[in-house]
């Protein structure tokens, strides 16, 4: 699998020069259905990927470990009952201090040292929330005292609550607004609470300021490389490690930062040597597996990069964000299969290995069985497929093409149809259905039948048929998990190359009634649509000036409840406005409130928004049916609702990104035909729906609710991209799948005819 989750296995034909007709005709056409369909049924499990809209990952944030108690003991100028309470505490007896001071403050509550010396041992006797209560009774009495607001500050930044923290160092700016330490932590707190922008802002006029303080030039850098802007990171790095000569972990942080930069190779190698000589577990250690993670993948060591990944994910103590690293080990083990069944073999056992703890996980569970399915171990992916639609959801539609597919494998024919059916049932106005029969039909030997769903595939292009991308996020580095702004414009200007011209998504149904009316029998039209999910900052401040450049307008899901709640990553509405009054950018919609897993049952089981009934723990039950359909309708009501209000333009949101691409098809599903639910309420706020295939193409014929997007990889050149989206226009697919078919029967010129096509 690439890291879209699709495989070329049936493509190979299109790129070979002469073609061999195949030695027996069941065994390659087999071969050639498995290949695709298998990478078909395992499309879908990056889709499901949270990381995709959260970058970056929580280890480049570097968030605080919570701090010891700091010690205390009293100075030769403290009060002499503060004398006799360190005497006590020297003695092991901090109850008798602190009972000792207590009585002091009864009749002398003026001592700002005794309210701070007895909330200091009770933090250090292990009591924090008595030492808070102390220092906010001292305000209380004093109003907003600097010692004491820093005090306190100081203690919910050790019990890492960063936000309360940074409201106490706000305050002490507002009565004094040269204080540095306060700034600073302010800062850094912004840093790890991911509001990196005012952080690196704030850093920046500290830095001026005080040239002298390489401090702040080094939280300047980290916050600059959590921000991914790599180039002024490393320079800045640099100047640090003149001011830190002998700190490994500066050294370390500068290689990182040179390598994402500019993959130096010099600092890869620095950093290889760091992790075999650091223990496990450091926040540095992990962001060094990550980068050399996506160095080996960059570079096609598929195994090697497996290998970090894995180490990362074992480093990992978050179940969330170790559940990512865990599929993408898995995928990087699947991209290494060509070295063997090794890899697979691994990628199966590491999924076992998880669903023991994770039972209700059905993104894991079908990636396993389509694991399995690519060994050959076909009884042990039929009972995995069969759980997840007798326990998890009877929609699932990744299972059922699991469940073809093994039938297929074991030519049982009737059982083969029967699951197709079921397959079809899903969109029955899906086009590439037709695709799937045809190679179902030749796998079988019945020429006849096969042939007849070809030419089905090519009328239905002839209808009309546009190229629809999706991206997430993009990078000035070429050494991130996510595609570089340099290969997203080498993507878009080998289109326009190749003659392909482009359109918004909410055209697309007005485009595709164009192109069917003016069909005709010649090479069908190059169309492409650009769109993007989830909003974020770096898609919308690195895709625009490439838009512009080329003349192309992109369109960009909006999950508005992420934006309201000011997620760091994402743009803000003042950004997304301005960017649609420019009109380089369109704006549909990505949701309300369904971008993170919502518990489905009272053992903690998880599953998408838009598919299952959530639990209410409050009151120990699932939401009713009726509180599932309004929780729907306010999902797409209120998400238009709230855009349009904010951008004042109708017309673009009319267009919806499914979250996760699930509305039922996909994961667990708790609700009867979850997926007829969403797309009756999606269909009277929107014109348009996308889900992710393989194929990537909105055809006029299909449900427009359902239209197809593709994700281009990291590992795919802008040549392949566009070779790629061609061979799966439905016209030229047909004509493709018209060609083996004549080649099985032995019409040596109808293979010919087909071929010139």
């Amino acid at each position: 699998m690439n890291a879209n989750g699709f495989g070329f296995g049936w493509t190979v034909l299109a790129s070979t020069a002469v073609p061999q007709r195949p030695r027996a005709l069941s065994v390659a056409a087999l071969g050639s259905l498995l290949a695709w369909t298998t990478a078909l049924t395992s499309f879908a499990m990056d889709d499901a990927a949270e990381y995709k809209w959260s970058p970056p990952s929580a280890p480049s944030i570097d968030p605080v470990e919570s701090l010891p108690a700091p010690a205390w003991s009293a100075r030769p100028s403290d009060p002499p009952i503060l004398q006799t309470a360190d005497q006590l505490v020297r003695q092991g007896d901090l109850d008798g201090a602190i009972q000792l001071l207590d009585q002091f403050l009864a009749q002398d509550a003026r001592s700002a040292a005794v309210w701070h010396a007895i909330a200091l041992l009770e933090w250090r006797r292990g009591r924090p929330d008595r030492a808070e209560e102390r220092w906010r009774v001292r305000l209380a009495v004093v109003g907003d005292e600097i010692e004491t607001l820093r005090w306190l500050a100081r203690l919910q930044l050790a019990r890492n609550r960063l936000q309360e923290a940074r409201e106490l160092y706000q305050r002490i700016c507002s009565h004094s607004p040269d204080d540095l330490d306060a700034r600073f932590q302010i800062a850094r707190l912004d840093r790890w609470l991911g509001n990196l922008p005012d952080a690196i802002a704030l850093l920046r006029e500290l830095c001026s300021q005080h040239p002298e303080r390489p401090e702040y030039r080094r939280e300047l850098a980290t916050a600059l490389y959590a921000h991914r802007q790599y180039k002024e990171a490393a320079a800045l790095w640099k100047e640090v490690e003149q001011a830190f000569p002998s700190d490994e972990n500066v050294q370390i942080r500068s290689a990182l930062a040179q390598v994402r930069a500019s993959g130096d190779p010099k600092a890869i190698e620095q950093i290889r040597g760091y992790l075999e000589r650091t223990p496990t577990g450091s926040v540095t250690r992990i962001m060094a597996l990550e980068v050399l993670t996506m160095v080996a993948r960059r570079a096609g060591r598929f195994e090697e990069a497996a290998r970090y990944a894995r180490q990362r994910m074992e480093c990992e103590t978050d179940p969330e964000r170790r559940r990512r690293w865990l599929f993408r080990t898995v995928e990087l083990l699947q991209q290494a299969k060509s070295a063997g069944c090794g890899p697979l073999e691994e990628a199966a056992r590491l999924m076992a290995e998880s669903l023991k703890d994770h039972s209700w996980d059905v993104d894991q569970r079908l990636a396993r069985a389509e694991i399995l399915l690519e060994l050959k171990r076909y009884d042990e992916a039929v009972a995995e497929f069969l759980e997840v639609l007798q326990r998890w959801n009877p929609s699932n539609l990744r299972a059922t093409l699991g469940l073809f597919n093994a039938a297929v494998a074991r030519q049982q024919w009737k059982e083969a149809r029967q699951w197709l059916d079921r397959i079809e049932s899903f969109n029955p106005k899906n086009p590439y259905w037709a695709h799937l029969q045809c190679r179902y039909h030749l796998a079988r030997g019945a020429i006849a039948e096969a042939s007849r769903a070809a030419d089905r595939l090519i009328e239905t292009g002839r209808q009309g048929a546009v190229a629809v991308l999706l991206y997430h996020g993009l990078t000035e580095s070429e050494a991130e998990e996510i595609l570089s702004v340099q290969q997203f414009q080498e993507q878009l200007q080998a289109l326009q190359r190749a003659g392909y011209r482009f359109v918004a998504a909410h055209q697309l149904p007005d485009v595709l009634a164009t192109i069917s009316e003016s069909s005709d029998s010649g090479s069908p039209p190059q169309i492409a649509c650009v769109t993007f999910d989830d909003a974020r900052a770096d898609a919308l401040r690195l895709g625009t000036p490439v838009a512009r450049s080329l003349g192309i307008t992109l369109t960009m899901m909006v999950p508005v409840g992420l934006v309201e709640a000011r997620h760091p990553f994402l743009g803000d509405w003042d950004m997304i406005a301005s960017l649609a009054r420019e009109k380089t950018w369109v704006f549909g919609l990505h949701g309300l409130n369904s971008h993170t897993f919502a518990l489905i049952d009272e053992k903690g089981s998880r599953g998408h928004p838009l598919c299952n009934r959530c639990w209410i723990p409050d009151q120990k039950r699932l939401e009713t049916l009726e509180e599932f359909h309004q929780r729907l309708r306010e999902e797409y009501r209120t998400s238009r609702q709230r855009l349009v209000e904010q951008l004042r333009m109708v017309s673009a949101a009319s267009t919806f990104a499914y979250p996760f691409g699930d509305i039922g098809q996909l994961g667990n599903s708790n609700v009867e035909n979850a997926p007829a639910e969403n797309l009756h309420c999606m269909a009277q706020y929107y014109r348009v729906g996308f889900i992710q295939s393989a194929y990537g193409h909105a055809v006029a014929s299909d449900d427009p609710r359902l239209y197809q997007r593709t994700e281009p990889s990291i590992d795919e050149t802008a040549e392949q991209l566009v070779d790629r989206l061609w061979s799966n226009h439905p016209t030229v697919l047909g004509w493709r799948l018209k060609f083996e078919v004549a080649l099985a029967s032995e019409r040596v010129y109808g293979a010919r005819e087909a071929w010139n096509n």
